[in-house]
């Protein structure tokens, strides 16, 4: 493994800012009232932004892959642990009168006590495919903010909380070294959040593969363990 990216991914709101909007926003808000109970109130729950926050940026597909491009400043690195560092997209920045070296808060809820994070801005991309832009503000992707894997965390009340783990192989063929691998880091995490008082501790023994395939020259896999916690682990 040449490197890893553990990724949470969420929403939140701002008091200082603005979400892009597009003409279709007002137009899908008149039709709310015509969908199902169900997706009106996922709609509503959802916050105008949404957080991607990684240990880095370095490897992320759409930054790889040309589709989004960085205009100002810079992505942020495993150097950005623990920091309010931020990346934003480039009309979200026009449309709010921002640059690199600014700063904004974002807020959220957490069992019923508001959060309020202050982000500063390190980095501004551009998205290059037109598809992707113009959807409804709260999944259009030019209001999606770059963050710290800290910050996710902290948006959502928990500091052990992940929503994926990624891993980047040396050599892709290397598929066997690739799952041994993922199980350690399963039973390191596991671990490591493990209350010290508890008894018992995983080994690779009580971890297997849900699923595994090679996509795109990438190995990825679905992993679980043998504890009743209903989690999985993304490698």
């Amino acid at each position: 493994v040449k490197n890893y990216n553990y990724q949470i991914s969420t929403s939140a709101d701002s008091d200082s800012i603005s979400a892009v909007e597009n003409k279709s926003d007002n137009s899908n808000n008149q039709q709310d009232t015509k969908k199902p109970n169900d997706q009106s109130e996922q709609a509503s729950n959802q916050g105008d932004f949404t957080i991607r926050a990684n240990t880095t940026m370095e490897y992320l597909d759409s930054f790889t892959n040309s589709n989004y491009t960085l205009t100002d400043g810079r992505l942020l690195t495993s150097d950005d642990a623990n920091t309010n560092n931020c990346v934003i997209e480039t009309n979200l920045a026009s449309d709010n009168d921002l640059s690199v070296g600014d700063t904004f808060t974002i807020t959220t809820t957490v069992n019923d006590e508001t959060i309020i994070q202050e982000l500063t801005i390190v980095g501004i991309y551009e998205i290059q495919s037109t598809n992707e832009i113009g959807a409804a503000h709260f999944n259009n992707p030019v209001n999606t903010i770059y963050t710290d894997l800290s910050v996710g965390q902290t948006l959502t009340g928990s500091s052990e909380n992940i929503t994926s783990a990624i891993y980047y192989l040396d050599d892709p063929e290397n598929a066997e070294a690739f799952v041994e691998l993922a199980k350690k880091a399963v039973v390191d995490y596991f671990n490591s959040h493990k209350e010290i008082t508890d008894e018992g501790r995983l080994t690779k023994e009580d971890v297997f593969v849900v699923w595994l395939c090679k996509t795109l020259q990438n190995n990825k896999a679905l992993l679980s363990t043998t504890v009743w916690d209903g989690m999985y682990y993304e490698a």
